[in-house]
């Protein structure tokens, strides 16, 4: 193995800590009342650490909420290339959605808390991203389910918001 590649894991491994610690702590105690120091000593690593990576508890709040959005993204995008009938596409957008919440729980209670909760002073970020972006994918593929006739014709907005009941990230 080379120098540079034990270099990158160990880089990614200390970001990765510093990512998990900080979930884990601002869902204990809320992004406000959460210090750096308590989630660079959580994560086993020093100050510089994290601000190396992410240059302040701010920076590690949104970055958390950008991972979460790009890795949303992508599972959407896999769905919607994904091959065969649409109602069976449809179905798996919606399990895919359902088991990406279950493994990202600590990213999921985070962002419903900081959305539905009391102010915490959190940096703002456009939660309606995830919404919006799961609410395209439904429609577009309720749409392609009535115009093949795998669905029977009606409005598609009402029949997409029957299948977006399906709880998300934020609304």
């Amino acid at each position: 193995m080379v120098v540079g590649d034990d270099r990158a894991a160990t880089d990614e491994s200390v970001r990765r800590r510093l990512l998990n610690a900080a979930i884990s702590i601002f869902n204990q105690k809320g992004y406000a009342a959460t210090s750096v120091r308590e989630i660079v000593e959580a994560a086993g690593v020093t100050k510089p650490a994290l601000y190396y990576y992410f240059q302040s508890k701010e920076g590690i709040y949104l970055a958390i909420l950008e991972e979460a959005h790009r890795e949303f993204a992508r599972c959407l995008e896999v769905c919607r290339q994904a091959t065969g009938g649409v109602r069976e596409r449809l179905s798996e957008l919606l399990c895919t959605v359902h088991e990406r919440m279950r493994e990202n729980r600590g990213v999921v209670r985070l962002i419903y808390a900081v959305f539905y909760g009391p102010p915490q002073g959190a940096p703002p970020f456009d939660f309606e991203r995830f919404h919006t972006a799961l609410w395209n994918a439904i429609r577009a593929l309720v749409g392609e389910c009535i115009e093949r006739g795998e669905m029977r014709e009606g409005d598609t907005d009402v029949l997409s918001r029957l299948l977006d009941s399906v709880p998300w990230w934020a609304r």
